[in-house]
């Protein structure tokens, strides 16, 4: 069972992207250039690198300590990348793991029988906080859905069935509702969670 989702992904986090071989160039030039300050901007570029790291590190322990279930797919946030489908996830935790990952911005969805809502959030101030952008009900069930959405026109198709196999059974429903509660701590919900699934994982 599918209640709600999340779609995170834990690459590029802040906007940070690895060298091209133009880029490689373009440094190049600037150390021959001016090696002093080559060098000061390379070592500015390495905390950058740590603090991605760090980030990296965050987000993961987020997600094997909060016992969230969840699948690796292909998705679009401009650029294709890979991404988190995480399952059965509170809205606090959601916001949490975006911002273990140091993302600019996440999806958040609520299944409904027929149509199942999504809203893209995003941050402007170092995810401190992440405001709504929009929302939309156009996720669809295709049975030939292909994995896909973008913050580009609010297009998605993900076809949310297919992920069944990859849901732990829910085995105790008020476990399961205390692990959505937002009123209880990450590692309380997270706690919950593992009951509800009976140590479960896939």
């Amino acid at each position: 069972m599918i209640k709600t989702f999340a779609i995170i992904s834990p690459e590029n986090p802040l906007g940070w992207t690895d060298s091209s071989e133009e880029e490689f160039k373009v440094k190049y030039a600037k150390w021959t250039g001016n090696p002093q300050k080559y060098n000061k901007e390379a070592l500015d570029e390495l905390k950058s690198s740590l603090i991605k790291d760090k980030l990296k590190n965050n987000g993961e322990k987020c997600l094997k300590y909060g016992n969230f279930n969840y699948v690796k797919i292909k998705g679009s946030y401009g650029n294709k990348e890979n991404t988190l489908i995480i399952f059965n996830i509170p809205f606090a935790d959601a916001k949490t793991i975006a911002k273990s990952f140091g993302q600019e911005s996440f999806f958040y969805g609520i299944v409904g029988e027929e149509k199942s809502k999504i809203a893209y959030y995003k941050t402007d101030n170092a995810c401190i906080t992440y405001k709504l952008i929009d929302i939309t009900d156009t996720v669809t069930y295709e049975n030939d859905a292909e994995d896909f959405f973008s913050k580009f026109g609010f297009k998605y198709k993900i076809n949310m069935k297919e992920f069944g196999d990859n849901v732990n059974s829910i085995n105790n429903n008020g476990e399961f509702e205390e692990s959505m509660n937002e009123n209880r701590t990450f590692l309380s919900r997270a706690e919950h969670r593992k009951i509800a699934y009976k140590g479960e994982t896939k």
